[in-house]
């Protein structure tokens, strides 16, 4: 059985409830337009923060509001905004491991700010730009895992970016 988006149980709730988009609108401060792609399905994975202020709104608890669906592991799921993590699949601090039972490159991690509360940027190792959350414009989405190779919020491969930055580099020195 495959999880349902969050969208229709959004809608149902605010049809029972006698709540029209435009006062969920007002009370959210989000836009309808926002609003009806949610309840729609064409914005399958709302941001955690827009799900706060629509559960808020509707009088709802955010747990009953996304339980079963497949924006429920947005708020389960640890975020763990205090890591950072190498790109670079040949850097010297990557190691070998397994996912699946497959092995992969484990991308190397580091916690996000040092001793001085400053972000790290670059990699000790290679001096590749260390990222901590998903490039893809408007996702954002924390990076779980120094094994994680796809965004949990939008399925996109984390480190596509950084390969492809990588071909350029080459291709220019030729």
């Amino acid at each position: 059985m495959t999880a349902l988006l969050v969208g229709p149980r959004i809608k149902e709730i605010r049809v029972h409830k006698k709540i029209s988009q435009k006062i969920l609108m007002q009370k959210t401060g989000l836009k309808q337009s926002y609003l009806a792609n949610v309840e729609s399905g064409k914005i399958k994975l709302p941001l955690v923060t827009n799900l706060h202020k629509i559960a808020d709104a509707l009088g709802v608890s955010i747990e009953s509001l996304v339980e079963g669906t497949t924006s429920e592991q947005l708020i389960t799921t640890p975020r763990p905004a205090e890591r950072t993590y190498c790109p670079n699949p040949e850097c010297p601090g990557a190691t070998e491991g397994l996912l699946r039972r497959k092995a992969i490159v484990v991308h190397f991690s580091l916690p996000r700010f040092d001793e001085d509360d400053q972000e790290r940027k670059f990699c000790p190792y290679c001096q590749s730009s260390l990222i901590a959350v998903c490039r893809k414009k408007d996702c954002g989405a924390a990076i779980l895992s120094d094994q994680v190779r796809f965004c949990s919020r939008c399925g996109e491969p984390l480190y596509a970016w950084w390969e492809e930055e990588m071909k350029k580099k080459r291709d220019a020195k030729k």
